[in-house]
């Protein structure tokens, strides 16, 4: 299924959802992919056109990079100018030095690019932001999750740390029976400590409403979802029908935690506990 249709400095390309018979070795049975065309200056007489394929997007971007930093480059020949990645090899030659070469790996078939090459169709139609869009691949949706969920779990680690330290500055500041200028700054560390964890939770929650949204508007455009990520969609239960997720607001189960939380720091520092 061709979801895209385009060309990058000049050549066509096409991106494109792939089904499998069976699952890969990432338990997929589908995954984007790009193909870029060219014309093989190997052998210039024919019409022989020459395909790279990127399964990954990072494989893309990193093409992009390759080509862009070896156009910008002053040097010529092979040996100063060569960038090689998995399934091609870029240089500027000698005998071509306006001219960006590329040639694929294993076929040996030869792409020529002029270095100072401009399309105003592909500055306005912006393909490669569109790429981006609209890669979907099921494996990327859990990665990006996953990383996401780490990163959370750090900030998780920073706010038990400031519950702990808000909790010890209340009981300091009672032992030593402040007067109502640190009481209100305790106060005020305190609440900001609540407000920090509203943000953890509310990132949390997003994630995982953001994930289970992602798979379904993977599955909405006929991919079969592994069963993994299949659990994952009816477990949340949040679908592409749902719209995007509120983007700040964590589950009722937090706000409970927080309002909790907060009172316990007001009434901590202002209010006597004690049964006298």
């Amino acid at each position: 299924k061709t979801l895209l249709e385009g060309t990058y400095w000049g050549q066509p390309f096409e991106l494109r959802q792939v089904t499998l018979s069976e699952e890969d070795a990432c338990n997929q049975f589908t995954h984007s992919q790009i193909l870029w065309y060219f014309k093989n200056e190997n052998e210039p007489e024919k019409m022989d056109v020459g395909i790279l394929k990127f399964n990954q997007l990072e494989d893309w971007k990193t093409f992009i990079l390759m080509i862009s930093g070896v156009a910008d480059l002053k040097e010529v020949g092979y040996s100063n100018t060569y960038m090689v990645y998995k399934n091609f090899v870029t240089f500027i030659d000698e005998t071509k030095p306006l001219y960006v070469s590329i040639i694929s790996n294993p076929d040996n078939k030869l792409a020529l690019l002029r270095k100072n090459f401009f399309s105003e169709d592909e500055t306005v139609k912006r393909y490669t932001d569109k790429i981006g869009q609209l890669w979907q691949n099921e494996i990327e949706i859990l990665n990006y999750a996953q990383m996401n969920f780490i990163q959370n779990g750090l900030y998780m680690v920073a706010f038990t740390a400031f519950v702990f330290i808000t909790f010890r500055l209340i009981r300091f500041q009672r032992e030593q029976n402040a007067n109502i200028f640190g009481k209100v700054l305790v106060t005020i560390f305190g609440l900001c400590t609540v407000f920090f964890g509203y943000n953890v939770f509310s990132f949390l929650y997003v994630n995982q409403l953001g994930q289970s949204y992602r798979l379904s508007e993977l599955q909405s455009t006929g991919v079969e979802l592994s069963p993994l990520s299949q659990n994952w969609v009816d477990y949340i239960g949040y679908t592409i029908s749902d719209g995007l997720p509120i983007p700040f607001s964590p589950e009722p189960a937090a706000y409970v935690f927080l309002i909790t939380l907060a009172v316990m720091v007001i009434a901590g520092v202002w209010v006597n506990l004690s049964k006298n």
